[in-house]
């Protein structure tokens, strides 16, 4: 596989680039057979590729926030603030009772996070 030229700036970017681009093509052959698991290959893949892009933009003195995004933001799920910080829901909840991570409650209780703040954690790593 060739490799990118993002993916040469730093060791650790290179790893993570790599990956990303494992898991993609893991996910694209499970989706052309049909396979169960294709729906959790390709969030593990959106995952890694969000880990990656947040290494390349922390080498290139870029910031990410959400008013960058152009897409309509909602509030995110633990399992997809978990997702998108390659963690387990055990580690969000951790980090949100140590203050580390902010979140607020739904009328239910439930936990919801806005997209920066889980930026902010993926580019704090």
């Amino acid at each position: 596989m060739e490799s990118h030229p993002l993916a040469q700036a730093d060791a650790s970017l290179s790893d993570r680039f790599g990956e990303y681009l494992e898991a993609q093509d893991q996910a694209i052959a499970a989706w052309g057979e049909n396979h169960p698991d294709a729906l959790t290959l390709q969030v593990k893949a959106l995952s890694l590729g969000l880990q990656a892009g947040a290494l390349m933009l922390r080498e290139a003195g870029i910031r990410l926030d959400a008013s960058n995004l152009q897409v309509p933001l909602r509030p995110l799920k633990i399992s997809e603030a978990a997702v998108i910080l390659g963690v387990s829901t055990s580690s969000i909840r951790r980090w949100t009772n140590n203050g580390d991570l902010r979140s607020y409650r739904t009328p239910g209780n439930q936990r919801r996070f806005n997209l920066a703040d889980v930026l902010d954690v993926l580019q704090a790593e």
